[in-house]
């Protein structure tokens, strides 16, 4: 069972440093990034996690290809493994509905989009290639796997039958149980061997002695995780068209004080792991019973990151023990 750390590269690189040294000393697995206009370059976060590291997996993503387009994931990822030769994975994904409408992209075929990305990446990091102007003069540094970040169940099995490995977002016990069951169906029909895919949740955590800190802090990462879901998730949690698109307006806009005031905890609990310690590893254990091959942990962490990731690797080792 692999357990990895998400590290949105909000803060400075020097923070993102220090985080990324007490994550390898703590024994996480890998190190994933997360790409968002607004923050700092998961590319170049990763050149800063690779500078303090020496043996954990250094994870960029996730990219999709309406705005990066798919050879240049490819030369990222290449240039990567040319640094930190044997650690690097890439991941890719259909993209944040909400970030895409900011920018005025318009999220057409998805589906498409994302298979064609991952055939392009095979074909170029493997020295191919794809036509007769594209291609890397270059070649990168042993095999990148390559994962998708997957929650409908075309994706799902898309993931399943093309990628190395699937990021599936934590929305709750029952449709995570649904999407790694079609998932392993997929493998099963495709008789892909165990050891050729890694099918992992990526769970939003916020753990804190503090319940209530805990809970405020991943309030704004809840937001934005529901809005990509869809409204009608949001109806069910007693949100009215209004208040939905108020808080659709703060989540773009930043407004994060607002947007506390508009999430309910309910929806919290739904679409996250957060609480005390005791809290998190009760959920956590539930998670655990499902048949996947990695947890990461992603979101704020809590309030203290630093404190948040002792916790966590505590949680793990009662686990493994």
């Amino acid at each position: 069972m692999k357990f990895s750390i998400e590290l949105p590269p909000k803060d400075p690189l020097w923070r993102l440093k220090i985080y990324s040294s007490i994550i390898e000393k703590l024994g996480f697995s890998a190190i994933w990034t997360s790409e968002h206009y607004y923050n700092r370059s998961s590319a170049v976060s990763c050149v800063a996690i690779g500078q303090v590291t020496s043996r954990i997996q250094i994870c960029v993503g996730i990219l999709n290809p309406y705005m990066v387009h798919p050879a240049l994931i490819a030369q990222i990822a290449a240039t990567l493994s040319e640094m930190y030769p044997g650690r690097i994975s890439i991941g890719v994904g259909a993209g944040d509905k909400l970030t895409l409408e900011n920018l005025g992209i318009q999220q057409r075929e998805p589906l498409k989009k994302v298979e064609e990305t991952v055939n392009i990446l095979k074909k170029l990091l493997s020295g191919k290639r794809l036509n007769e102007f594209i291609r890397l003069d270059f070649r990168s540094w042993g095999k990148i796997p390559i994962y998708i970040a997957a929650q409908g169940q075309n994706m799902l099995k898309l993931a399943a039958r093309i990628a190395d490995g699937v990021l599936i977002n934590f929305t709750g016990l029952e449709n995570t149980q649904k999407a790694v069951a079609t998932v392993r169906d997929c493998l099963n029909a495709s008789n892909k061997a165990a050891d050729q895919f890694s099918t992992e949740v990526t769970v939003m955590v916020s753990v804190s002695e503090d319940r209530s800190k805990a809970i405020k802090t991943i309030m704004p990462y809840t937001a934005i995780l529901a809005l990509g879901i869809g409204e009608s998730h949001l109806e069910q949690f007693g949100l009215d068209s209004r208040r939905i698109e108020k808080l659709k307006y703060f989540t773009k806009t930043g407004n994060w004080q607002e947007v506390q005031n508009i999430v309910p905890e309910d929806l919290v609990n739904a679409l996250s792991i957060s609480g005390t310690p005791i809290e998190v590893y009760s959920r956590l254990m539930e998670l655990l019973r499902m048949p996947i091959d990695g947890v990461v942990f992603g979101g704020p962490l809590g309030p203290n990151p630093r404190k948040a990731l002792a916790h966590l690797w505590d949680i793990v080792s009662r686990h493994m023990s």
